[in-house]
Formats: structure tokens, sequence, C-alpha cells
């Protein structure tokens, strides 16, 4: 089982066959100039190695803390027992082959800590792929309100490339957040957090993420969770629909009139032509 050490930072990383990109990975944790963190490694039933290399390249340094599922449980629930298992005041997700710049968490954590109003700090957004020089993504960096309504409004509208979801925030902000496996789940959390504050982008630390040529070898919704479920948009918007009502304590008409908003917003986005569940289900399983 896990063991957070009551550190200020959990970083989490979920893992599933990432044997060919773990080494560069842990090197660049192991290369952080932030002193006061625990990472915490979950290993999803990987069937590549990357148990055996994890536990190699951890072993004797006690900032890392490791776990293996006994079977594959899907991607939602390992990211979720990840955060689940930890305490710490600032929390992140980082992806098993993805990489970061060694001042990216010292900087992130002394954000948050000299201003409250930020919720979340991200590294400049740069992409790569196998071993070719990582390219800035500025499509990944958003400009979103000072205003809270209008900046969860705009980030149910443009989010689209959520690279600032591996980012360091206030755990506290998704302590009431239930874990739904569906098609935007990142989304929804993000806007949870642009509720809470600001969305910080580090000007001098980078977030390294690796994209893969071609398709991945499973698809969307059987990597999310673990089985051949479907996953729908459907499920997205009754998602946001469900935690918006948890976030807004105001008026019941306003809260009404920012639910239709929401409701538009995505039908827009997504082109649904229905919001019964049962149709939006048939149209995945013919385009997935």
């Amino acid at each position: 089982m896990l063991v957070d050490r009551g550190c200020r930072l959990c970083v989490g990383i979920p893992v599933y066959n990432e044997a060919e990109y773990l080494p560069r990975m842990l090197d660049s944790l192991k290369a952080q100039t932030y002193g006061e963190v625990t990472y915490l490694v979950c290993d999803n039933h990987s069937t590549d190695g990357s148990w055996d290399l994890i536990q190699d390249r951890c072993a004797g340094d006690e900032r890392f803390a490791l776990h293996r599922h006994a079977e594959n449980i899907g991607a939602a629930k390992n990211s979720e027992f990840l955060f689940r298992n930890s305490t710490s005041e600032y929390f992140m997700w980082l992806g098993a082959h993805d990489l970061i710049s060694p001042g990216l968490l010292e900087k992130s954590v002394r954000c948050l800590d000299e201003d409250p109003g930020v919720a979340l700090a991200a590294g400049r957004p740069f992409r790569f792929v196998g071993d070719s020089e990582p390219a800035f993504m500025p499509e990944a960096v958003y400009d979103f309100s000072r205003r809270r309504v209008e900046r969860y409004l705009q980030s149910v509208r443009l989010l689209a490339n959520c690279t600032m979801f591996y980012s360091v925030f206030r755990r506290s902000s998704l302590d009431d957040l239930e874990f739904r496996h569906v098609r935007g789940l990142d989304h929804v959390m993000l806007s949870r957090l642009l509720w809470h504050g600001e969305a910080r982008f580090l000007e001098d630390e980078i977030y390294f993420r690796r994209y893969f040529d071609g398709a991945r070898p499973v698809d969307y919704s059987q990597r999310i969770t673990g089985n051949r479920e479907v996953l729908t948009m459907h499920d997205l918007v009754v998602y946001y629909l469900d935690d918006l009502r948890k976030l807004y304590r105001g008026d019941a008409r306003i809260l009404r009139h920012l639910e239709s908003l929401v409701i538009g917003i995505l039908a827009d986005r997504y082109t649904l032509q229905s919001l019964h569940a049962q149709d939006d289900r048939e149209y995945w399983m013919n385009h997935s």
C-alpha cells in the first residue's frame, strides 16, 4: 500500500505498460530541486516489465512510494487511487511517459504559496514525439477571466488541449469531487479547479508531454475503464451539471441559468443531437 509521508506536495504517477519511457520520467523526478515531496507511483498491473523497472530504479530513494494493483482497474480508477491515498496540501498528476524541468515543482509550490487566488500552477507546455525536439504548444495555454463564473464557463467552452491537467494544485479543491469514469474527466476537474482560482503558467519551467505516432494499442474507453464499457458525451454533460450544483451555493434561479448555459455550450461543442442517454450511447458505439 502507498505511504504518504506527510509532505506538502504529492506527485501521483499512474503507470500501465510504460517501461520504455519510465527511466527518463523517473530521472526527471529525481532531478527536482524541491525536497518536501512524495512521489506516489502506482502500476496498473503492467505486462511489459514496468513494475520490475520501477522497483529497481526507485530502490533506496525514500521520496518514492510504490504500489501495484492485482488487476487492471482502468486509468481513471488508478488516478483516483493515487489522489485518495494522499493527504498533502498540494497534488499533481504526472504522465508516466512525460517529463518535467528540474525547478517545476519548487516554483509551482512557491507560486501557490505566494498567491491564494491561484488554483493551479502549470509548466509551459511542450510536446515531443519519440526523440524529437520538444516544441512549444501555444494552444495549451489559456488566458481565462479573473472572474469566477466567467472563468468557469470559459473553461467549459474552450478547454481542448488539457496539458495543464498535469499541474500542481490545491488538493482541497477536489476533496469533494466524485470521480466518474467519463469522457472528459480532466475537463470537469480543470473547470472545478478554475472555479476555485486562476491558472498560472510558469515562465521558466516546462512540462514535456509525449505524443505518439498513430493510434494507441487500446482504445480510449478501454484505457479509461479497463473494460469495454462505452463512454458517452451525455455522461459528461450530466457530470458537469452534478458538479456545478456542488460548486454554486447561491440563488436557485441563477443556478438554473448556469446549468442552461453549460448544456448549450457542451451541445454546441460536441454537436449533440440529443441529450437522451441511450441515443448518445448508441451513437458512440457506432463511432468509437
